[in-house]
């Protein structure tokens, strides 16, 4: 995967006959190393969605790969969290029909307020490194104790 994020002739945004493309799949079987790999490639469309309207945000949603949904809103690519297939349907219902509540809670947090629940993600995921995240974490405790 690596070799040919690396050769920038390679259309990684690519899609079979159904519009599935590699992020798609990646976020289907919930492989979080590929999905990693993935989104350090600026040129990766995160909201391409397949024929029936589904973006990668959504199947990870469906599928309950937690991992997988924490990484893509953590990222920062601006993933649309309200995009619906062409059912109608957005991630928040769809993991709430299949009793996702880890991924319901996730979202619901976004929601309230991106950029803490991204920090909080980034943290989670050891995302920031780690004399980052020991700063940040005492930062965001000081914060809660001091002005919530």
């Amino acid at each position: 995967m690596k070799l040919l994020l690396n050769e920038k002739r390679v259309d990684v945004n690519k899609a079979r006959n159904d519009g599935v493309t590699p992020l798609y799949m990646v976020c289907y079987y919930g492989n979080v190393e590929f999905v990693k790999l993935l989104l350090n490639d600026e040129r990766v469309d995160v909201n391409k969605a397949d024929e029936d309207g589904w973006i990668p945000f959504l199947i990870a949603c469906y599928q309950g790969h937690l991992e997988v949904v924490k990484y893509l809103l953590a990222c920062g690519r601006g993933i649309d969290i309200n995009k619906k297939n062409n059912e109608g349907e957005i991630a928040i219902d769809l993991a709430r029909q299949r009793n996702e509540t880890d991924i319901v809670e996730l979202i619901e947090s976004f929601q309230k307020n991106q950029n803490d629940a991204r920090a909080t993600f980034r943290i989670q995921l050891g995302l920031l490194g780690e004399i980052y995240s020991f700063i940040f974490f005492f930062i965001y405790i000081y914060m809660i104790n001091n002005f919530l």
